[in-house]
């Protein structure tokens, strides 16, 4: 198995890959699905290592009415533990040791890519499946609030958020999401509320629309 993929079983008979893509595809960017139709498990390969890391999250959660296993090797485990390890451990100036010196007019944008790289990944996905209105149980939520509890927000995730944040939908994710000490309750409070919100404004466009016609 690729040092950058997950298994999944307990899969749902009725389930179609496009399914397990939708569910997993906020964990990071998905390069190859190994699933037959009809079968019980699959493998998930990302582009990234650290995809697998959010991916682990979801160990237990609910996909077309079945309780979902998910898992990696060990040794992949630890790899994505190190690759978080090695990003923080840059010299002073933003650098790795070996990392090589990029031109004046390139080194704005590769910082910039660097940056949104080595946003903590977990929170960053947790994020996005509330705010597209996934009910997630309170285990898997439960896992972020200890990320944050344990970790904090990073500064990355912040200035990442920021930029992120430009509609009204997202601004209000931000806001909510960066308080630490919001609890599982508001957590499934807040992805209703967002979900709902999402699905009027996307009525009112529609309505919009048909009246112009």
């Amino acid at each position: 198995m690729s040092t950058c993929s997950i298994t999944v079983s307990g899969i749902a008979r009725t389930t179609t890959e496009a399914q397990l893509h939708d569910f997993f595809t906020f964990c990071g960017k998905i390069i190859k699905i190994d699933f037959t139709p009809k079968a019980t498990s699959a493998v998930i390969e990302f582009e990234k290592l650290s995809a697998t890391k959010p991916a682990l999250l979801l160990d237990g959660e609910s996909l077309d009415g079945a309780k979902l296993s998910v898992t990696a090797d060990e040794e992949e485990e630890s790899d994505a533990s190190d690759d978080e390890n090695e990003s923080d451990a840059s010299d002073s100036d933003g650098r790795k040791d070996t990392e090589t010196v990029v031109a004046p007019e390139l080194e704005k944008t590769e910082l910039e890519k660097t940056e949104t790289e080595k946003v903590d990944k977990p929170k960053m996905s947790i994020a996005a499946y509330i705010a597209t209105g996934y009910k997630l149980s309170d285990s898997v939520l439960q896992r972020a609030v200890d990320i944050d509890n344990k970790q904090g927000i990073s500064k990355k995730f912040h200035d990442y958020y920021s930029k992120a944040a430009a509609s009204p939908i997202s601004g209000r994710m931000f806001s909510f999401y960066t308080t630490a000490s919001k609890q599982i309750l508001e957590l499934h409070t807040e992805a209703r509320r967002i979900a709902d919100e999402a699905k009027q404004t996307s009525d009112a466009a529609l309505a919009v629309e048909h009246k112009q016609q």
